[in-house]
């Protein structure tokens, strides 16, 4: 639950680094292609707030209300300090690993169902 939980929340905040301004005027991470589109901007930063949502979700399944909350705000400080080293060392690998994140997480969670 752990891996899901950190893997959803840096999807989350990749997602919302990369409506970022800077990073559009920058075009290092070519998510939305040369044109920023409105709706495709609204749409990955909802996303991306879900993305943290259910990362805080499964912090708290896995540990219960109160410990979990807890270790959801430790595991969003820690994703996003990954998310920041990442943009600032490797910004066009960026969108990359991200989506490699959320595979992961999406297979953690399949694996604890079952």
């Amino acid at each position: 639950m752990m891996i899901a939980s950190l893997a959803f929340a840096y999807s989350g905040f990749a997602m919302l680094c990369a409506t970022m301004r800077r990073q559009l005027a920058n075009n290092s991470l070519t998510i939305l292609g040369k044109r920023a589109i409105k709706p495709a901007i609204l749409i990955l930063r909802l996303t991306g707030l879900a993305l943290i949502g259910m990362a805080l979700g499964h912090c708290m399944t896995a540990w219960g209300v109160t410990v979990g909350i807890s270790a959801g705000w430790l595991v969003l400080a820690v994703a996003a300090y990954l998310v920041v080293l990442t943009a600032t060392y490797l910004p066009k690998k960026l969108a990359h690993i991200a989506l490699a994140c959320l595979l992961v997480a999406v297979f953690a969670t399949v694996m604890t169902l079952f």
